[in-house]
């Protein structure tokens, strides 16, 4: 079980943790790094703007909010397709 999802196959756990991964390093804005996501501070982009920052971050943020509001409805309206 991952994010209260249940898998069937081995396949698809594998696909959704390689989605987690990507987001993670390649998408999601980290403060601790200075707004960077680790793919860009292992480059050593050291480009830091805290506009762009505050809207990867809010985009970021909406994107979980969404995903959980999805995965923990039971009776859901908005027939999620995350």
């Amino acid at each position: 079980m991952l994010y209260r999802r249940e898998f069937q196959e081995e396949a698809e756990l594998h696909e959704e943790v390689d989605k987690f991964v990507y987001k993670f390093n390649e998408i999601r804005p980290h403060g601790s790094i200075g707004g960077l996501t680790p793919s860009e501070k292992h480059a050593g982009s050291s480009d830091y703007n805290n506009s762009s920052f505050k809207k990867r971050a809010l985009q970021a943020r909406q994107e979980r909010y969404e995903l959980n509001r999805c995965n923990t409805c039971t009776m859901c309206y908005m027939n999620c397709k995350l």
